[in-house]
């Protein structure tokens, strides 16, 4: 089994909500947003981690982890179906990070209940979807994505980036709008994004602006800010 598993983060307790777990970095992404922290990865590299080293070290750290993350890149690109099915074999918990780009996988583990927690990034309405991630993926498929978790008993969040020039509060109204229309029941996280290319400052300006805008709203689920 060759996947493009370019580095491991041994041990985490901010990536998987309540639990401790290892990250495996997929390299490899069919978005390419101008606000990615994780540039190096989205071209694959030569560099990959043979399965076999991956598993030898989940097995020597089952006493003392929970759950496993696939991030990335883009981990559901590649066949990853076999593989989880190895690491919930060990008996761990799985988290998938996703860009939502591949519904019918999403559906076969979720059919399967190979996997317990999933994060959705929803990067912005489909009206400038395209500006966001810049290779012309189809809204579509993310929005298959979206509507299988929502439907599903799987743990899950959706998540969006604030990044300077693209998403704005009317964008982000919009998100509001469409997961309320579809009964999304979790938390939905806005993020604000810093870089060294920009001032790290926290964007409290274009919170309070969404503030207001989805003030009176009448919501089923919460809003969660990170990063503010």
């Amino acid at each position: 089994m060759i996947l493009p598993i370019y580095s491991i983060t041994p041990f985490t307790m901010m990536d998987y909500p309540n639990k401790l777990s290892a990250i495996l970095w997929f390299s490899g992404c069919n978005f390419k947003c101008q606000y990615c922290y994780n540039t190096e990865l989205i071209q694959e590299k030569v560099k990959r981690i043979p399965s076999t080293k991956v598993f030898e070290f989940l097995k020597s750290r089952k006493d003392y982890l929970d759950g496993v993350v696939l991030s990335g890149g883009e981990c559901t690109l590649h066949n990853i179906y076999d593989f989880v099915k190895k690491i919930k074999d060990i008996g761990y918990s799985v988290k998938i990070d996703t860009n939502g780009s591949n519904p019918d996988l999403m559906k076969q583990l979720l059919d399967e209940n190979l996997i317990d927690y999933v994060a959705l990034d929803y990067k912005s309405p489909n009206q400038i979807f395209n500006q966001v991630i810049n290779t012309g993926v189809d809204f579509n498929l993310f929005n298959r994505t979206l509507n299988l978790l929502v439907q599903s008993n799987v743990e899950h969040e959706v998540r969006t980036t604030l990044c300077p020039n693209l998403v704005a509060e009317n964008e982000i109204g919009k998100i509001v709008d469409n997961l309320n229309n579809i009964h999304y029941a979790k938390t939905y996280y806005i993020q604000n994004y810093r870089s060294d290319h920009f001032q790290k400052e926290y964007n409290l300006d274009l919170k309070n602006k969404i503030q207001e805008h989805i003030l009176g709203k009448k919501l089923e689920f919460n809003i969660s800010y990170r990063n503010f």
